[in-house]
């Protein structure tokens, strides 16, 4: 049994994965089993990852998934993975991003190991690039590292934070898998990664982590690098996917939690999360034209989170509706 498991799923991108891959082959730290899970990889760029398997040896577990046209997706090779590793602590990194601090698990295992309690969650940051440009922020919970330094909290000796729940559900964003290490025992707790989801699924996982979890720990670092997908190349779900198809995945990931979150501030947040999307799904379907589709949504987003301005908005939007049936009526006469 080792104390961490980092588990890299791949497909077709075997450029990208040998750069990722280094960069976990670099840790500093010892005990630490890498499970790599090839998800039905094609036959051109199989020949390269081959060759990367031959030349690291034995260093490295395996997973070969059945080739599918859009793939088993992260969640089903996520879960892959962890069925067949050993560690304590489980970690994982996209195939197109690297860790970019070499001491990373190292700093994470002594952090862990020096915390009085049993640690469920270590998060921390990292710098998101596009086409090799730095992308401003924040993007995921590094802002976290401002709220606390205006309310004057001070990291324990090894220089974390002990973070709670509505610490994290102040932020805009949620921690990337890249930089969520978990307890496998919490892990295997909840269910891992809901393999019906294929966008955002991360998202899911960290809800259902920050609401299990019982000592979560927060480093102020930045150990990763996240590559943005471009939106021109559909070698990406979060790419191939419409923005519509996105906000229904979104506004299913914020009602399950609603429904099955044990703390009340995570449902809370989810409701009103919720009901931003749907108001965002109505305006994109008014833009459309497609009244009576946006009525129906906007209903349901009055309903996950009442407003008096929003309910207005219904109001005005219900005859806009009900005069282009009567018109449309009239026109046919």
């Amino acid at each position: 049994m080792s104390f961490f498991t980092v588990i890299i799923p791949t497909r077709d991108r075997p450029v990208e994965f040998q750069l990722a891959l280094d960069s976990v082959l670099s840790q500093t730290c010892a005990d630490v089993e890498i499970v790599v899970v090839d998800d039905g990889t094609d036959k051109k760029p199989r020949e390269a990852l081959e060759k990367i398997k031959a030349d690291v040896g034995g260093k490295i577990k395996w997973v070969h998934l059945n080739r599918r046209t859009r793939g088993h997706g992260r969640s089903f090779a996520q879960n892959s993975g962890v069925a067949v590793s050993t560690g304590e602590y489980l970690c994982t990194l996209d195939d197109d991003d690297t860790w970019t601090d070499n001491d990373y698990l190292k700093r994470v295992r002594s952090v862990i190991e020096g915390c009085e309690k049993r640690v469920d969650l270590h998060l921390t940051n990292q710098v998101a690039y596009f086409k090799d440009e730095k992308q401003p922020g924040p993007a995921w919970i590094e802002d976290l590292t401002e709220i606390f330094h205006e309310e004057k909290r001070t990291p324990n000796s090894q220089g974390v934070f002990s973070v709670e729940i509505d610490d994290l559900l102040r932020l805009g964003g949620f921690c990337h898998l890249n930089t969520t290490i978990v307890r496998r025992g919490l892990y295997e707790a909840v269910g891992g990664i809901d393999e019906s989801i294929r966008y955002e699924e991360d998202r899911d996982l960290y809800l259902r982590l920050i609401d299990n979890a019982e000592t979560i720990v927060y480093s102020p670092t930045y150990v990763s690098r996240h590559n943005i997908p471009d939106a021109a190349k559909n070698v990406n779900l979060s790419t191939s996917v419409s923005l519509m198809q996105k906000r229904l995945s979104q506004s299913y990931i914020f009602q399950k939690s609603s429904l099955f979150a044990n703390h009340p501030s995570i449902r809370a947040y989810c409701q009103r999360q919720n009901a931003y999307i749907l108001k965002h799904i109505t305006e994109e379907l008014v833009e459309e034209n497609r009244l009576r589709n946006a009525l129906y949504f906007a209903r349901q987003g009055l309903g996950a989170f009442p407003s008096l301005k929003w309910a207005a908005y219904v109001g005005i939007l219900s005859i806009r509706y009900f005069y282009r049936r009567v018109i449309g009526n009239l026109d046919n006469k």
